[in-house]
């Protein structure tokens, strides 16, 4: 991998320690979760000045045995690939999913504003 973030170095190292230490099986699943800042992925962009909070969370998925048996580059690519499909088509589609089983009771938090 050219280049990532400091988030994606530290998030793939942790994410593998924490699966080393852990001595798990080689098929079985890990997922790290993690929220990503979407503001600059709505269309139409949020109004300047906005200052909500704009994520969704997400996570990578990966085996045991892929994690210990690649590189750490590999990892940091599984972080860097999950955070760039965050588009605001999956934005929408994580608003709409809170709505649809009612994640949050809207109605009893009247200090919530949502930006659709």
């Amino acid at each position: 991998m050219a280049t990532c973030t400091t988030f994606e170095a530290l998030s793939a190292f942790v994410w593998r320690a924490r699966t080393e230490s852990l001595q798990m099986k080689p098929d079985q699943k890990r997922k790290l979760l993690f929220s990503v800042d979407g503001r600059s992925r709505f269309e139409p962009q949020l109004p300047e000045g906005y200052s909500g909070n704009g994520i969704v969370l997400t996570g990578s998925i990966c085996k045991t045995g892929e994690q210990v048996g690649n590189s750490l580059s590999f990892m940091m690519k599984l972080i860097h690939d999950t955070v760039k499909m965050v588009t605001h088509g999956y934005m929408r589609s994580a608003i709409e999913h809170c709505f649809r089983i009612k994640l949050i009771s809207f109605s009893s938090i009247k200090w919530l504003q949502i930006v659709t």
